[in-house]
């Protein structure tokens, strides 16, 4: 028997936050590890930039 030709229900996608952003990881310019390394969270990619 010839199966139902209705379309699949997609499941919804996961939400997300709207709005961006932007990480900076702080480090020292000679030695970098990830795991010590600062971060900074910002909503506003003009924030991060005059902060660092």
């Amino acid at each position: 028997m010839a199966r139902s030709a209705k379309p699949r229900k997609r499941k919804p996608a996961p939400q997300r936050s709207k709005l961006l952003r932007y990480v900076v990881k702080l480090h020292e310019d000679d030695f970098f590890d990830e795991e010590e390394a600062e971060v900074l969270r910002f909503d506003n990619f003009d924030d991060a930039v005059e902060c660092c």
